[in-house]
């Protein structure tokens, strides 16, 4: 029973030590060189009975040779197995075997593979008196094409590299430094410079030049170079951008209100944000800048003179940063509607002019209007200010002349006149009435209206009928046509003739007054009458 127990450990034993010379001989040769011991004892005189030893027939740099005699030289020789390269005379007990680059000139080493027996001699009996070497020309690999992942924003640095480079074994390590070769851990930053070192071996047979050129198409590459190392394996430095953050999205903002009347035209004056929340693939980017267009509004106008209450629209581009990018073309332009408040009525506001205290008065008609071109004829406004302390009115800016307008009381009643309010662009107008202790504001609306194209109107039909028809006839036709015509304008959108302060339309003031002329008159005649009588 011993027995049998000694005979599987001595198999076992063996398997191990097979198995750990399996995986010696995968390892780069010099990183992890193996120990030759002979196994056996016999003749040296023969390559082949070196081998029979023990001996492999090909030795890789790095390689620790036993010998069974004190004392042996090694001699190295060149490719063409004539010229001998370097001697290592009278080496005792066991060697080392010297790399390629250690015998020789370093621009011979890019050929250079694995040294082989060359010839074994020995002295009197079995003692080996000199061994040599000869170096084996390798393939040599002038390029190699190396593929890695650029590091993302916010996530962990790539660990994986592949190289499909024929002759090339593995990538044996990867690591990433920063521009500067300062060592990195954790995640990697948005659009910043870092060095990855991806270190390569190769397969039997095959060796590194001194000057290999790299290829990597990785997106966001800077450059790539590679060195040989002295164990014949090469590094290759690919200095890459990490990537940037993707956008998903731009958030709405809300609308803007609650702004105080008079602010002046500017992004803090109007309250608008100086930033806006975006959605990216990093949860550390959610803000980006915006410019607001305050030139050129999408709608409505604003004039920080004008009290009443004005609503309009602008619009932004959003400027999401050089960490980010919109590889989805998505629009970066947004919009927001603003409101600015009225100015409180009656009290008291600075103006830009002076600095005297004015009254804000109302406007009671007109307020806000629209005047069709080819339609509409006068347009009027009235405000609750005394006509006594009327001063002037403007249009734009511009003081308008008289010649233009009429003002009367009832308040205070404006009439701007058909010809002037046509002379006018189309477009929003600010008009202001001035008082000797305040002002009124507001705006009017222009429009242009399409001309009348009817040759021959019902009216001009009318009047060119039977021309025999009685005074009496005409005159009930023409005031049946003039209450016509002021039904028509009592339908426009906005008082084009103001009301008075007692709520009447001025037309009807006129009539009031025609009437009672004309009573006057007959109570005159009914007196004159009586006196004859």
């Amino acid at each position: 029973m011993t027995q049998i127990i000694r005979v599987r450990k001595k198999r076992f034993l063996a398997f191990l030590m097979a198995l750990v010379f399996a995986v010696f001989s995968m390892v780069p040769s010099k990183a992890l060189a193996q120990n030759i011991i002979p196994s056996g004892d016999g003749d040296y005189s023969t390559v082949e009975e070196w081998i029979n030893r023990g001996y492999p027939s090909s030795i890789n740099p790095g390689d620790t040779i036993t010998f069974a005699a004190d004392y042996v030289d090694v001699k190295y020789y060149d490719y063409d197995g004539t010229t001998i390269l370097y001697v290592a005379a009278e080496s005792r007990g066991s060697y080392v075997v010297k790399h390629y680059d250690d015998v020789t000139a370093a621009d011979s080493a890019s050929t250079f593979s694995h040294w082989e027996i060359k010839a074994v001699q020995v002295n009197s009996g079995c003692y080996i008196r000199s061994i040599s070497f000869k170096a084996v020309a390798a393939s040599t690999i002038n390029s190699v094409s190396v593929s890695v992942e650029a590091p993302k924003g916010g996530q962990p640095f790539p660990t994986v590299a592949t190289c499909s480079t024929t002759g090339v074994k593995e990538v044996v390590s990867v690591d990433w430094t920063t521009e500067a070769d300062a060592p990195v851990g954790g995640n990697a930053d948005y659009s910043t410079v870092y060095n990855v070192y991806v270190t390569l071996d190769v397969d039997a047979g095959y060796a590194f030049s001194n000057n290999v050129a790299v290829e990597c198409n990785t997106e966001g590459v800077v450059s790539k170079t590679a060195s040989l190392n002295d164990d014949g394996l090469l590094v290759v430095k690919i200095t890459i951008n990490s990537n940037k953050a993707k956008l998903l999205g731009i958030t709405p903002i809300q609308p803007v209100i609650g702004v105080t009347n008079g602010a002046a035209k500017t992004v803090e004056g109007l309250g608008l944000p100086t930033t806006v929340p975006i959605q990216t693939e990093s949860a550390g980017i959610t803000n980006a800048a915006v410019v607001w267009d305050l030139d050129n509004l999408v709608s409505g106008s604003y004039d920080p003179l004008v009290s009443i209450e004005q609503t309009f629209t602008v619009k932004g581009t959003v400027n999401c940063g050089p960490n980010v990018v919109n590889t989805d073309n998505l629009s970066l332009e947004i919009i927001v509607n603003i409101t600015v408040d009225a100015a409180p009525a009656g009290e008291p506001s600075d103006t830009s002019d002076d600095d005297e205290r004015l009254l804000r008065y109302k406007f009671t008609d007109g307020a806000d209007g629209t005047y069709t071109i080819n339609k509409d004829k006068d347009y009027g406004v009235r405000i609750d200010a005394d006509f006594s302390k009327y001063a002037s009115v403007e249009m734009d800016g511009n003081t308008v002349d008289s010649s233009n307008y009429n003002a009367m009381s009832g308040s205070t009643i404006i009439i701007f006149t058909e010809e002037y309010m046509s002379s006018l662009s189309t477009g929003i107008h600010a008009i202001k009435v001035n008082f000797t202790d305040g002002l009124a504001e507001t705006v009017v609306t222009v429009k242009m209206g399409e001309k009348s194209t009817e040759k021959t109107t019902e009216q001009d039909k009318t009047q060119a009928q039977d021309k025999t028809q009685s005074p009496t006839e005409d005159k009930d036709q023409t005031e049946a046509n003039e209450q016509a015509e002021e039904n028509d304008n009592t339908k426009d959108d906005g008082p084009k003739s103001p009301q008075t302060g007692d709520r009447a339309p001025i037309v009807w003031l006129f009539t009031l007054l025609i009437a009672s002329g004309a009573g006057l008159t007959v109570i005159g005649t009914k007196r004159n009458k009586s006196v004859k009588n």
